[in-house]
């Protein structure tokens, strides 16, 4: 018998409703509440993660896995490009046969690109200060 780990965030549950199992480390949270980054993001304000630990026969998928645990709605998302798969952070596919001590995440899309984000700031950004400039122009010369 292997032992797996599974996890995902529950939007319909508080964080602070009951134990979810989970380190606030873990789940990338710092002990104040705020995420690793210093910010409280909506998501993580309203949701908590979910922590379950499996036992399961050797040579078993994560499709079998998610199957027997009862969770076919999440399985069809995954299937539909709802949510995603990750082993320990790194993408993983429904066909991936389960080892022993692994951690299943199952994750939500990112909503934004962090990159763009940052080239949207850095042009508003530059756009505010120039039209700043524009205000401060330079008196004509009395001659």
């Amino acid at each position: 018998m292997l032992t797996v780990e599974v996890i995902w965030r529950d939007p319909t549950q508080s964080p602070h409703a009951h134990d979810s199992g989970i380190s606030r480390a873990a789940s990338g949270r710092a002990a104040s509440g705020r995420a690793a980054s210093g910010r409280v993001g909506p998501d993580h304000a309203a949701a908590a993660f979910v922590h379950q630990v499996h036992r399961i026969p050797a040579g078993l998928t994560i499709r079998q896995l998610l199957e027997r645990i009862g969770e076919e709605a999440r399985r069809a998302a995954i299937e539909a490009g709802q949510l995603g798969l990750a082993r320990y952070g790194r993408r993983a596919w429904l066909d991936d046969v389960l080892l022993d001590g692994d951690r299943v995440e199952i994750v939500e899309p990112i909503e934004a690109d962090a990159r763009a984000a940052r080239f949207t700031r850095v042009a508003e950004e530059r756009a505010r200060r120039s039209a700043g400039s524009a205000v401060r122009r330079r008196r004509p010369d009395a001659a």
